[in-house]
């Protein structure tokens, strides 16, 4: 059973689709060119398939993949959508399909994440890579729909790297831009079939039209240039004994003419019940009986379907019977049904909009409400409808149903939604406008009125901007979807404004709606604002917990490598390094780093900046980020809000560095900085002690220090507590003190255990305070492990710390070049397997699972 795998990925087409090929006409001068290609050693490796519309592209490519599984070929088949085939969504599609060949490549990419958008080379060799070593032929269905320059050339590269194991079926109305393709059809790897040799010679046509006379045939042939589709219709049309003659009538267009000489013959009744079958590319049983009110529907179109061979029973994942029809004859049908009755089509939209809803399938009926052209049932269906398919991340596909622009015409649910839409796909400019045009709008009912006030809290949050909402649970009149995104929003604002118990109050009341509703999209919102509440807290054990628990929510949904998951990578990024899981922390920093865009809220954009910065500081000491971040932080601009716990963050961070690099002037502007936005904080006491310790003040600087420690002085980050503390112990022990240095060392490690933070102890212990924890080594009771770790991680040397055999020391080194897995093979005089099995090694090694996280790392630890 092939899979067509697209926009809803996994519906298994029906025998008139897909496994029944009874009604395809043998052709076994093009089955010979796939029975060529799946010879192991085939010089030939990709076919393209290039003609317009009708001439049985995607029949012949389904009739060769049902060849390639009889001869034992996995098969990927990938049916192209404008959707699919855009810059964020291609690679994730090409994934899917191929996962869903088998079990042999569902295992072989496990793991593999696609990227955010296309353009990605190294996550093209790591796809390359993994398909090397088996057998699988890859079919793409309407690859003229590639439009976007990155996507063209990330596919192009894909094509250039293929494996010697994979086959290419591809599909096009035009000769795709594709250098590749050009290369390979003129050093003979890519086999070309144009219009002229998939067109149907006059034998042909005489196996399909087998009721034709000869001469009738050779007319029909003739007259339609051997062009299937219009073979078959102009066929179909002279079934009855009608004349060639009548067929090609000048007076109107050909396919008007086909058509409805066709269409003729089966009947009124059957006629009204195909254009009611028309409203939807594929359009259930039920609608169709109830939009027609014929008991007998059914009949009728599997009548119409054997007549025309236009119609199509298929069922979708419930075994439910659904009828396609074929693209052209549904736009004719749809055209015939407005010139006829314009009021009843869109009447049958509007009824097809409510049966949809009433079914729980909400694009759907979204879709169907707007082609009502009637504002009120789009009102209706968004009331219901359109907050959960925002909250379980359907945004993307809404928008695009929804008239757009701030001056288009909508209702207060329409303009609410569309915002809200906008702003779960970080849009926050264009939601803005639609903000504008709401705040002018009349109070009306609670519900609609409470998505608004969602929609501008979250807003506001992504300008920059500081607001205290209220801070009480939605109102019992708001339904749970527009409950749960008021309260998401609500607690969101919240935790910016540093107010975290009333934050994690309305965020879990959030968590807790989106879970019962299976909303992925609010609840990983809110999981992962759940952890940014620990890590104002400083509990980054709690962090950590909210961060796999948000994982597991990304993972299952496939959004790990996208924007969605910016946040929840900051967050897991600060909480490893916090606990000195150094290569965990970078590869959150590099994939928080990729995924960051101006889609963020200043918080989140700076604390990304901040965590990529540290991670190649600790790596080699670099300066050059560091330079950027405290740019960033001093000079955000007066109205962009960030947020407290980040600037406390920040501002201790800077300090450290800044002393450490030995910049004393900017230990200055950084004390008037963290005065300036902090207030009377006890971090602005430790940024004054560094500076103090700076000029030589030890005194001064152990008095500020001792105020934050004991408490006098209240700390926006418990965190940065420690810091001072740990500040003292070093203090103290360079002293001499050894006494109140190992008092104040033993609070230290009770709160890094408390918290899951041993940074401070290695950030700023020294050697002083190495000393102090080898001198009682091994009485540190409960807190030994700790110790041990902090000990190991605080001697570790600049110098590699993985240990690699030369073989996989080779095979690192040729990890940058950009080679695929063959062609290291071949550099190295290995074979293949070779390659993988030490390639496999190496990611063990370091820690990693791709490549490009295997190239960080090895830099980071100077094995290249």
């Amino acid at each position: 059973m092939l899979r067509a795998i697209g926009p809803d990925r996994g519906a298994v087409l029906d025998e008139g689709l897909t496994d029944d090929l009874s009604g395809v006409v043998a052709r076994p001068r093009l089955d010979l060119l796939i029975d060529r290609e799946l010879v192991p050693v085939a010089a030939c490796t990709a076919v393209l398939l290039s003609a317009p519309p009708g001439f049985g592209k995607t029949t012949l490519a389904h009739t060769w993949a049902h060849r390639a599984e009889a001869a034992g070929w996995p098969v990927a088949w990938l049916q192209l959508t404008a959707a699919g085939a855009s810059r964020r969504l291609f690679w994730r599609e090409v994934v899917a399909a191929i996962r869903a060949s088998g079990e042999e490549w569902a295992t072989a990419l496990r793991g593999l994440h696609p990227p955010e958008t296309a353009g990605d080379e190294l996550f093209v060799l790591e796809l390359v890579d993994r398909l090397v070593g088996g057998r699988l032929l890859v079919v793409l269905d309407g690859v003229d729909l590639l439009h976007d320059a990155v996507t063209l050339r990330a596919f192009d590269h894909f094509l250039h790297r293929l494996p010697s194991g994979v086959r290419v079926v591809m599909t096009s109305r035009t000769l795709p831009p594709l250098p590749t393709v050009l290369d390979h059809r003129l050093d003979g790897r890519l086999a070309h079939l144009r219009a002229r040799d998939l067109a149907f010679t006059e034998e042909e046509t005489g196996l399909v039209c087998p009721w034709l006379g000869p001469e009738d045939r050779r007319a029909v042939w003739s007259g339609t240039e051997g062009w299937p589709a219009l073979t078959r219709l102009v066929g179909v049309a002279l079934r009855g004994g009608g004349r060639v003659a009548d067929v090609w009538d000048d007076e109107r267009p050909l396919m008007d003419a086909v058509f409805g000489e066709g269409l003729r013959r089966i009947g009124p009744e059957a006629l009204s019940v195909l254009m009611a079958a028309s409203v939807a590319e594929t359009v259930p049983l039920a609608l169709v009986t109830e939009l027609t009110r014929c008991p007998h529907a059914g009949a009728l179109l599997d009548d119409a379907g054997r007549a025309t061979g236009l119609v199509h029973r298929v069922r979708d994942h419930d075994g439910r019977i659904e009828y396609h029809l074929h693209a052209s004859l549904r736009v004719y049908l749809q055209a015939e049904q407005l010139r006829r009755d314009a009021v009843l089509a869109r009447d049958r939209h509007a009824r097809s909009a409510k049966w949809f809803l009433d079914h729980g399938a909400a694009l759907q009926a979204t879709d169907h409400a707007v082609r009502s052209e009637h504002d009120g049932v789009l009102e209706a269906v968004l009331a219901r409808a359109g907050p959960g398919l925002v909250a379980v991340g359907r945004s993307e596909r809404l928008l695009a149903l929804l008239p757009g622009g701030a001056h288009s015409p909508g209702g207060r649910w329409v303009r609410a939604v569309r915002a809200a839409a906008l702003l779960d796909l970080g849009r926050a400019a264009e939601a803005a406008t639609e903000v504008d045009v709401m705040q002018g709008a009349a109070a009306g009912e609670a519900e609609v009125a409470a998505l608004e006030e969602a929609v501008r809290l979250r807003v506001l949050v992504l300008q920059g901007a500081q607001v205290v909402p209220d801070s009480g649970d939605p109102p019992p009149s708001v339904g749970p979807d527009v409950g749960l995104l008021l309260a998401l929003a609500r607690g969101t604002a919240l935790l910016r404004a540093g107010s975290l118990n009333e934050a994690e109050h309305l965020l879990r009341t959030a968590a807790t709606l989106a879970a019962g509703r299976t909303a992925d999209a609010a609840l990983l919102d809110a999981l992962t604002m759940l952890g940014a509440v620990r890590a104002a807290q400083s509990d980054f054990h709690g962090v950590r917990e909210y961060v796999e628990r948000a994982s597991a929510v990304a993972q299952r949904c496939g959004w790990t490598e996208t924007a969605r998951a910016t946040y929840l990578h900051l967050l897991g990024g600060w909480a490893e390094r916090a606990a000195l899981h150094d290569t965990a922390s970078r590869i959150h920093a590099s994939r928080a780093s990729a995924l960051v865009s101006g889609r963020d809220d200043p918080t989140v954009q700076l604390g990304v900046a901040a965590l990529a910065a540290a991670s190649r500081f600790d790596g080699d000491g670099v300066l050059t980020d560091v330079d950027r971040v405290h740019r960033l932080w001093l000079t955000a601009p007066a109205d962009e809000h960030i947020a407290s716990d980040a600037v406390a963050v920040l501002a201790v961070a800077d300090a450290l560095i800044a002393h450490e690099t030995g910049r004393r002037d900017r230990l200055r502007e950084i004390s008037e900085a963290a005065r300036e936005r902090l207030g009377s904080a006890g971090e602005v006491l430790v940024v004054a002690a560094i500076h103090a310790l700076a000029r030589g003040q030890r005194r001064q600087a152990v008095e500020a220090l001792r105020a934050v420690a004991d408490g006098e002085r209240p700390v926006v980050l418990e965190l940065n507590r420690v810091y001072a503390e740990m500040l003292l112990v070093r203090l103290h022990a360079e002293a001499g003190n050894q006494h109140v240095a190992l008092r104040r060392l033993a609070s230290v490690l009770d709160d890094a255990a408390r918290l899951g933070a041993a940074r401070p102890v290695v950030d700023v212990g020294g050697q002083a305070v190495l000393d102090l924890l080898d001198g009682k080594f091994g009485g540190w009771g409960r807190n030994e492990a700790l110790v041990e770790e902090i000990v190991r991680r605080a001697r570790a040397s600049a110098a590699p710390t993985v240990a690699l055999t030369q073989r996989e020391l080779d095979v690192l080194c040729e990890l940058p070049t950009l080679k695929t897995v063959e062609e290291i093979a071949s550099s190295l005089v290995v074979s293949v397997n070779t390659v993988k099995t030490h390639l496999r090694s190496v990611y063990r090694k370091l820690g990693v699972a791709s490549r490009r996280d295997a190239i960080t790392e090895a830099r980071r630890a100077h094995l290249l």
